[in-house]
């Protein structure tokens, strides 16, 4: 059962034209070099995360408290 709903939840994201390897915030294709993650497991163009922690210091996907300390590249 939790596998199904995985694969909804996914198939919902592509439907609403957001594809996994996305930035949440800017809609733009995430870029290898470019990539950050948050501690919560969240994924998002660097530039877009750091400049949102400064407004707000949440994660914009799920609203956990958030540092610049708890954000970390990510290399694929």
């Amino acid at each position: 059962m939790e596998n199904k709903e995985k694969r909804s939840s996914s198939s919902q994201s592509q439907q609403m034209g957001q594809s996994c390897h996305d930035c949440p915030i800017c809609c733009e294709t995430l870029e290898n070099t470019n990539m950050s993650a948050t501690v919560c497991g969240h994924v998002f163009c660097t530039k877009c995360i750091v400049q949102a922690i400064r407004v707000c210091k949440t994660c914009p996907t799920c609203r956990t408290n958030l540092t610049l300390k708890k954000i970390h590249p990510l290399y694929l």
